[in-house]
């Protein structure tokens, strides 16, 4: 190989490595921020099942709320390994989603970790077959469409 060629081989490998293009097991998140992870959300929420095995995960923080200054995510699965996850950066002050590399495992648990110098907070989901599911998470935000949370409250009617 010519030398030329040696540095094109090494300068995509670095620009691939640097690009996140495989992501990453954990993010430190500095937010500038000055509120607590008590306040985070999550979709998927803490419970949820009939998850979507592609689905992307959002933390966000609500109106009138504020993330810690800097604080880490971790998706696990049901053996507690780090799944590799790209960052993207949300549409609203302080959201981020977190898109699994690959398709998660249907039929399995996983934990959304969040975690500070001095708080700790774990979300689980569960996830199943696409056939079967009942989307209870989004599964990609399409580009241009509106992204909402959960809502503030619920009504339900029964019968007398």
């Amino acid at each position: 190989m010519t030398r030329f060629a040696i540095m094109s081989l090494v300068a995509l490998v670095v620009g691939g490595i640097l690009s996140g293009c495989a992501g990453a097991r954990r993010y430190t998140i500095d937010t500038g921020g000055n509120g607590s992870l008590q306040d985070a959300l999550t979709i998927p929420e803490d419970g949820d099942y009939s998850v979507s095995t592609n689905v992307w995960v959002k933390v966000y923080w609500p109106d009138g709320t504020e993330p810690p200054p800097k604080f880490s995510f971790a998706l696990r699965d049901e053996s507690d390994t780090r799944i590799y996850t790209k960052m993207h950066s949300g549409d609203e002050p302080y959201e981020w989603w977190f898109e699994p590399i690959e398709e998660l495992d249907h039929d399995s648990r996983y934990k959304i970790q969040l975690k500070t110098d001095s708080e700790y907070v774990r979300v689980y989901f569960f996830t199943v077959e696409e056939p079967f599911a009942m989307q209870a998470a989004p599964a990609r935000p399409k580009a241009g469409a509106p992204i909402s949370g959960p809502a503030l409250e619920h009504t339900i009617r029964t019968a007398p």
